[in-house]
């Protein structure tokens, strides 16, 4: 099993290319279906592409042209208004493919942004394409992946609406919790690249009560804080606190 430091940035990636195969990640990534389909990948997707802190993988209007899977790091999704206003929409990790917002209109609806450096695989969406139609299961991966996306979507709109601030926090930590294990990673021992500030914005709280919060839990009990690492103490209170009440 990989530890939480197998997502803090400052240790960086293999520079030599590393094949679908033997990666890590290949059984969330869908860039992993090209390899054994008669696809030459080294001609289809770039692998471990460099994004440094406050680089853009790409922005809202812009044209759609290829999704990317994190390999490590991570990236901030968000989306402006005409006067500049940004709202953060979602935090990826490894494993998240970033840019299906795009498949209706084929513009990209929001920006995505590196909060470390990270490193991506990019793969065109026309070769994807392709493949979803000749290969029934691939599709219904895609599909699987897009409603689970909307149903989190809807309960962390509940979350939003109709909560404290101490949950709409609480369903936070817990969702990144649950997330990382999926990767095999620690699910207590947190290394959070986003600020207080961007996650206010997330949560629609202000950095100052965001702060104030994990302060209240870690006297609690609930967890150790310390700048952006967090150790999750009891998930369970966590859990009850997160619940839509």
């Amino acid at each position: 099993m990989l530890d939480s430091d197998s997502l803090d940035t400052r240790a960086t990636l293999p520079s030599k290319q590393i094949n679908c195969w033997a990666c890590w990640l290949r059984n969330l990534c869908l860039a992993h279906e090209f390899s054994g389909r008669n696809v030459d990948t080294s001609k289809v997707i770039t692998r471990n592409r460099k994004f440094l802190r406050g680089t853009h993988l790409f922005r809202q209007g812009d044209e759609f042209h290829r999704l990317y899977t994190l390999k490590s790091g991570a990236i901030k999704s968000y989306i402006s208004n005409t006067d500049g206003t940004e709202q953060i929409v979602e935090f990826h990790f490894p494993g998240d493919v970033i840019g299906l917002d795009a498949l209706t209109n084929q513009k990209y609806h929001s920006s995505a942004i590196a909060l470390e450096k990270s490193f991506a695989c990019a793969f065109p969406y026309s070769c994807f394409k392709g493949l979803c139609h000749s290969n029934p299961d691939l599709h219904y991966k895609i599909e699987t992946q897009l409603s689970n996306s909307i149903q989190q979507k809807h309960e962390f709109l509940m979350i939003l609406n109709t909560n404290t601030a101490e949950a709409k926090v609480a369903h936070f930590l817990c969702d990144i919790s649950m997330r990382f294990s999926l990767r095999g990673l620690s699910p207590s021992d947190l290394h959070l690249h986003m600020s207080r500030v961007e996650i206010g914005n997330y949560l629609g709280l202000a950095p100052e009560t965001v702060s104030r919060i994990l302060t209240k839990f870690e006297r609690k009990g609930l967890i150790r804080a310390k700048s952006k690492n967090i150790l999750l103490k009891d998930f369970p209170a966590l859990r009850d606190y997160s619940r839509i009440r």
